[in-house]
């Protein structure tokens, strides 16, 4: 590898074809920079080794600047800039390369085979020809080497539909295809459905203003989690900015860099996220804003855990949509899903004539509950860890989500139905028929609670 500082002797190619950019992320640099030149439609073409991107944009008068290292202008940090260091590691990354273009009326076009050039810094195009042709730009690059050929469509389609959406919603188009294929329009990529809606301006000041939109996604697929900030026609990479105190939260962001503003924005070299102090500027105010989404989030991620400690529960007390499975009377062993075997019913004991005393104090005992709910509330850090109420047949327990109580628990729904069960056997009245029934259902709760909660999580 050549070595080099100010106006480079020779690119580093080694080190060019050695970045681990994707090919999704590479062909975006290209497309970037075709918008960029107010081209209206960008047609890239893959090949077996190697691909061509055409666009309609003003074209570039100096195809020399285009290739040489160390000659990128320092707009690049300020806006999306037009070949700059990322364009040039992609063209690189094959042997050869071609470059035709119509500027102001002008031809200009380049052939060079990269592994042939001693002198980069001598390295010009033919001759401009005048033509009597709209602009644009072609730029061919072809016998990529093997090891870094691995360009295949659908990844590329799925790059180029999220990055440059808010280009393509706003009428400019992007075809693509592969092989003998005709290219395709790449459709937009459509933002999730939000509900808990917060939408806003914020304007900082230096006179840097953007919009946001936020909300908790309908769909919490961890992927679309996070922040997506929209700077001129292309998202910038998805990241979790703003998420600091709550980085798992089920909350999906959008950030619109005013248009007019986008002197006072700078962007790092590869244009994919802001430069840093201007991101932690960005962070800090985002974190303000999202907190009530972030207890929103939270609020319902309880709320999740609480219906699947009820489930659990409808499951150990054998509820079925509502109804109920006879309970067993002192001293006997509960049949169905709480008998020993695995799911068989166990035989009912033979009957036996009580004394009329003994079915008189039967009658006396408070029968047991046909089933037990939770439920949680917000009834102050002072106030009770819970609050346990019984209706005609169900048992009601209401955790106090203030309290340290429901803290140590809410972030498993098996833990909230077991600390249910506790607090309801020691409500009752303590025979030992109730001992020994509940004793079975603690046992059953344990041996089931994973395929719950298995089940739970499919559902979810």
């Amino acid at each position: 590898m050549i070595a080099y500082s100010g106006k480079p002797d020779g690119p580093p190619i080694a080190s060019i074809r050695a970045e681990r950019m994707s090919w999704p992320a590479a062909l975006a640099e290209l497309v970037d920079n075709s918008f960029d030149a107010g081209a209206r439609r960008v047609e890239v073409m893959l090949e077996p080794h190697g691909f061509i991107v055409r666009d309609d944009g003003r074209g570039v008068d100096n195809l020399s600047r285009l290739l040489k290292f160390g000659d990128h202008h320092a707009h690049a940090t300020t806006r999306l800039g037009r070949y700059g260091i990322g364009a040039k590691e992609v063209i690189f990354r094959g042997n050869l390369v071609r470059i035709e273009t119509v500027h102001a009326g002008q031809r200009y076009e380049l052939q060079i085979d990269v592994s042939s050039v001693m002198d980069w810094d001598a390295l010009e195009g033919a001759d401009p020809v005048p033509v009597d042709e709209p602009p644009g730009t072609i730029i061919e690059v072809r016998k990529i080497p093997r090891d870094i050929a691995r360009i295949t469509e659908t990844p590329i389609r799925e790059k180029l539909s999220l990055t440059f959406a808010p280009a393509i919603s706003g009428g400019r188009q992007i075809l693509l295809g592969s092989g003998k294929a005709e290219t395709t329009p790449v459709a937009a990529w459509t933002p999730p459905l939000l509900k808990s809606v917060i939408e806003g301006e914020h304007k900082h000041e230096d006179g840097r203003t953007f919009t946001y939109r936020a909300g908790l996604l309908a769909d919490p697929a961890p992927r679309l989690r996070g922040t997506w900030v929209a700077y001129a026609h292309r998202y910038l990479d998805h990241s979790k900015l703003g998420f600091e105190v709550s980085p798992g939260a089920r909350v999906h962001v959008q950030i619109h860099l005013h248009e007019k503003r986008y002197g006072l924005w700078r962007l790092e070299k590869h244009k994919r996220e802001l430069f840093e102090r201007q991101k932690e500027e960005l962070a800090e105010v985002l974190g303000d804003i999202l907190l009530p989404l972030f207890a929103a989030d939270e609020a319902e991620e309880q709320d999740i855990k609480v219906d699947g400690a009820n489930a659990i529960l409808d499951a150990a007390f054998g509820q079925d949509g509502g109804t109920s499975t006879p309970r067993p009377g002192p001293g006997q062993q509960p049949g169905g899903k709480f008998g020993k075997g695995d799911g068989d019913e166990a035989p009912a004991p033979p009957k036996k004539e009580r004394p009329k005393r003994a079915a008189k104090t039967e009658k006396t005992r408070r029968p047991l509950s046909r089933g037990l709910r939770v439920r949680r509330d917000h009834l102050g850090e002072e106030a009770v860890p819970f609050q346990y109420t019984q209706a005609k047949h169900r048992s009601t327990i209401i955790f106090n989500a203030d309290h340290v109580l429901w803290k140590q628990i809410e972030g498993d729904e098996v833990a909230i139905a077991r600390e249910a069960l506790f607090i309801y056997t020691h409500s009752r009245a303590d025979t030992r028929a109730q001992r020994s029934y509940f004793g079975l259902l603690e046992e059953h709760l344990t041996s089931r609670a994973k395929e719950f909660g298995r089940l739970l999580r499919g559902i979810k």
